[in-house]
Parts: C-alpha cells; sequence; structure tokens
C-alpha cells in the first residue's frame, strides 16, 4: 500500500493504491536464499570474489581476497598495480598475458600462479573470471574467484617425488630416467645437437653385499 497527500484549496486530500506484492517477495526470498547459499559455499571453499573495472582500474575484494592475499583492508587501495606487487615475480608476466589474451578473445579466464605474503611465505592462488562486455562490444568488466591450492600442489609434488625417486638413495629412480632420456633424445632429433650418455658401473659390488651385508651395501650405493 502506498499513499500521498497534498492540498487542494482549503482541504487536504489523499491519494493511495494497493497492489499484491506476494509473488515479488516470492521471488526476494528465492534470491535471498540463493545469496546465502552461494555465500556459505564460497566461505566453506574459502573462495574470494573480486572485479576489476578495466575502464577505470578499480578492483573490489571481498574479506576473504585480503586472507588469500595475507593482506589487511588499510593496505589496499583498490588498484590493479597493488595487486601486481603481490604476484610472484616469475609468474607476473605469463598471468597477465593470459589476462589480455582472455579479454581480446575467449571471454573466460582461468589461471594459477604463486603470491608472496608480507611474511614472505608462498602461496598458490588458483583464478577464474568472466569478462563481461558493454554496449558496443567492448571488454569492461571482470568478475571472477580466487582460491588457495598451496596444499593440494604441495601434495602432488609429494606424490610427484614418491613415484620419481627412489627412497633408498633420494636419486632419480629408473622411470624418471627413462621420461629424461626420452625428452632430451627429441630435442637433440628437433634441434640438431649432440647428446652424450655417460654410464658408471661399480665393480665387484656384489661382493660387497655378500661380505659384509645388504645394510653395508646400501651405504655403498649411497
Amino acid at each position: 500500500r502506498s499513499v500521498t497527500s497534498f492540498k487542494l484549496g482549503d482541504s487536504y486530500l489523499a491519494v493511495g493504491s494497493v497492489r499484491d506484492i506476494t509473488e515479488r517477495k516470492h521471488l526476494e526470498q528465492k534470491l535471498r536464499h540463493s545469496a546465502d547459499r552461494l555465500a556459505l559455499a564460497l566461505k566453506a571453499g574459502g573462495i574470494g570474489v573480486w572485479e576489476w573495472n578495466l575502464h577505470t582500474n578499480a578492483l573490489e575484494w571481498d574479506d576473504q581476497m585480503f586472507r588469500l592475499y595475507g593482506m589487511e583492508p588499510r593496505e589496499f587501495d583498490g588498484i590493479y598495480e597493488v595487486w601486481q606487487t603481490r604476484v610472484h615475480p616469475d609468474d607476473l608476466h605469463g598471468v597477465e598475458q593470459s589476462v589480455q589474451h582472455s579479454i581480446e578473445h575467449t571471454g573466460f579466464w582461468e589461471s594459477e600462479f604463486r603470491v608472496i605474503w608480507p611474511n614472505e611465505e608462498v602461496h598458490c592462488i588458483k583464478a577464474a573470471a568472466l569478462i563481461e562486455k558493454d554496449d558496443d562490444g567492448k571488454s569492461e568488466l571482470l568478475i571472477g574467484v580466487n582460491w588457495d591450492v598451496t596444499e593440494s600442489r604441495a601434495k602432488e609434488n609429494q606424490l610427484r617425488r614418491m613415484a620419481t625417486t627412489d627412497d633408498m638413495t633420494q636419486l632419480n629412480n629408473r622411470r624418471y630416467f627413462i621420461e629424461l632420456v626420452k625428452r632430451e633424445i627429441e630435442r637433440s632429433t628437433r634441434y640438431p645437437r649432440p647428446l652424450s650418455l655417460i654410464m658408471f658401473d661399480v665393480d665387484k659390488f656384489k661382493a660387497v653385499n655378500d661380505t659384509y651385508g645388504h645394510d653395508v651395501g646400501d651405504m655403498v650405493l649411497k
């Protein structure tokens, strides 16, 4: 119900209207419910949300983004250059190239890079974004998410090391050696360059095991 009043001559009059807004209220309730579910999912997943305005270069972060980058809100003045200072120098060029390519061609950006916290800790960040265009078809806004994949990458690297490292000597094992040799032979063939293979052998090693036992043999191998 909405009512407005006004004066007409010496009299005050009121005009009002009544509308049925049941459907609108139901839609608002569904929207709030969806927003609550999204917020819960983002919080549970440790996902930060950000927006980057390409026209003004302004960058907006939610609270989780600050936690992902080890920053306080007061350290962030909302410009793209501040984000650049946090990205690992070895990764920055590649990340910016992928962003630019997505803006110009694909409309969707996905990347993984390292960030350096103020305490020198290095964290791996996974990022994805949708690129919105204006009425003229020009990219104007990126809406994206970040999440920390440091732990999962560390586990992957550990599994990779376990699969390619000899447990006793901690040297690369046969599997790694075969893969490396294949790559180097292909490289030598593609770019005609000499390739040498050196083989070392331990003479009479069996005698060490037979005389002193396998524990001593393992020491010799190490």
